[in-house]
């Protein structure tokens, strides 16, 4: 899969925030994580929320109507693509992220299939992440 950068995704999406900036919901069971990469993307001036599951997820893709969706791909309950349908159905423009710890081809293969933008290998690396 072709690598995107955080910023193009943002600017695909027709959300904006009152601020200007690209928001960013951050989804990972991970709690050091979703806070690492919030510093992260806040340091660049993304507006971000955090999840640490699908419910409060889609909940938050409803009221903040991110930019962009970082989401992790195994979760406790469900994996990452299957929240992203489910937020596709909520914003069917709202470009997903897929993060691993656990990349393969049948993986990067079902993004693909499953309109996907990005597919990042755990840990981030913040260059990476902000390309």
């Amino acid at each position: 899969m072709e690598s995107q950068s955080l910023n193009n995704a943002a600017n695909l999406s027709p959300e904006a925030s009152v601020s200007g900036k690209p928001k960013v919901l951050i989804l990972d069971d991970e709690t050091v994580l979703c806070t690492m990469l919030q510093d992260i993307l806040e340091e660049y001036q993304f507006e971000t929320r955090t999840a640490e599951d699908c419910e409060t997820a889609l909940e938050i893709t409803r009221e903040f109507k991110p930019t962009v969706a970082l989401v992790d791909f195994r979760l406790a309950n469900i994996t990452g693509i299957e929240v992203a349908q489910q937020l596709k159905k909520i914003d069917e423009d709202l470009p997903v992220i897929l993060m691993t710890a656990y990349p393969s081809l049948d993986l990067a293969v079902k993004a693909i299939q499953n309109d996907i933008y990005d597919f990042l290998s755990k840990p981030v690396d913040k260059a990476y992440l902000l390309r």
